[in-house]
């Protein structure tokens, strides 16, 4: 895929557990959980976004990644991952589906399908 002038790339990050050691454990977390930033690198589209399945660990590493991506301008669509912007059809028939496994996963056999049918998907 062709990437356009619009477009644009963009480093994310996100704060993920990466471990869990109980000497780090204390009131405020029992556990010990260990968290760490994960970087992503997301091309921002006009009615999607674009999110490369690789987390990185250094920003550096993600910021390298997204140059070189705005750099060439050209991706394989195949390893990128899709979010729709809020409100486009697409969103809202994902919300749907969303919703439709929820619906199954906490009902009996055949509520999900009675879901699907009246929202019409």
């Amino acid at each position: 895929m062709k990437l356009s002038s619009l477009d644009t790339v963009v480093v994310r990050s996100e704060l993920a557990r990466v471990g869990q050691d109980s000497e780090y454990a204390d009131m405020g977390n029992p556990n010990g959980d260990l968290y760490a930033d994960r970087y992503f690198v997301s091309i921002v589209i006009a009615d999607r976004d674009l999110n490369h399945f690789h987390p990185f660990v250094e920003e550096v590493e993600a910021e390298a990644f997204a140059a070189k991506i705005a750099a060439v301008g050209v991706i394989d669509e195949d390893l990128w991952g899709t979010r729709w912007h809020y409100g486009t059809p697409q969103n809202q028939a994902e919300e749907l589906e969303a919703e439709a496994r929820e619906i199954g996963d906490e009902a009996g056999p055949g509520e999900e399908d009675r879901f699907r049918r009246a929202a019409g998907i």
